[in-house]
């Protein structure tokens, strides 16, 4: 058995947008603005492995989180401002809950030529917030991964997926590589990318596989160790 306990105080990796005073120019306007606030997260985890298998669980809380919301009038239709040259600006707000995370995961190792994993994840804005811009009041996402190895584990085969349960999105991502010589490994793979929503105007939900749900690519690698 493992356990852990963690604290960071750290800032928001992604902007939470708002708009605000645009005072570059004589007319009122306004402009989005991008901010990183700061926040704290207590964690905390236990780890158990009994010869080929093994299980996790942690969690993660912070007591004050901030989202940008995008509000809407009383016809459904997103607030906006349109100022003195009838340019229209979106209006952003914000507004703070606290959040938690926790996830399960287990693994399966047989052999050494063959690996599997699961897990199952939640993050949850505990003050439910309307009108939510690019987050989801609640998010629930599978993982999956399966690795096996070929010719004296040279060769690696790999997929692993993410997929998101409430919008029925997935990230899969293949991968095939070939160790040449100590100093030389080849590759090959892709990502792939299926959202539900991409090419749509709704910004509100988490939407986080439909903004690149374009962006399927696949690859070749050569490196050389020395």
């Amino acid at each position: 058995f493992i356990f852990e306990a963690s604290y960071l105080h750290t800032r928001e990796d992604f902007p939470v947008y708002l708009s605000v005073p645009n005072d570059e120019v004589i007319f009122l306007d306004v402009r989005i603005q991008s901010n990183y606030p700061e926040y704290d997260v207590f964690g905390g985890g236990i780890a158990w492995r009994y010869k080929k298998f093994a299980l996790r669980a942690e969690g993660a809380y912070s007591p004050e989180r901030e989202f940008a919301t995008l509000p809407e009038d009383e016809n459904g239709d997103s607030l906006s401002f349109v100022n003195a040259r009838g340019r229209e600006r979106p209006v952003i707000h914000s507004e703070t809950s606290s959040y938690l995370t926790w996830a399960v995961e287990a693994e399966y190792n047989p052999s050494r030529r063959l690996y599997l994993l699961a897990g199952y994840s939640e993050y949850i804005i505990n003050d439910r917030i309307d009108f939510l811009l690019i987050s989801s009041n609640l998010t629930n996402v599978a993982l999956f991964m399966v690795r096996a190895t070929a010719l004296r584990e040279r060769l690696t085969f790999k997929v692993g997926e993410i997929y998101f349960l409430q919008d029925d999105e997935y990230i899969m991502a293949p991968r095939i590589t070939y160790q040449a010589s100590n100093q030389v490994e080849l590759s090959v793979g892709a990502n792939i990318l299926e959202g539900n929503r991409g090419g749509n105007e709704d910004l509100g939900g988490v939407a986080p596989v439909s903004l690149f749900s374009k962006n399927d690519n696949a690859f070749v690698g050569f490196r050389y160790s020395y």
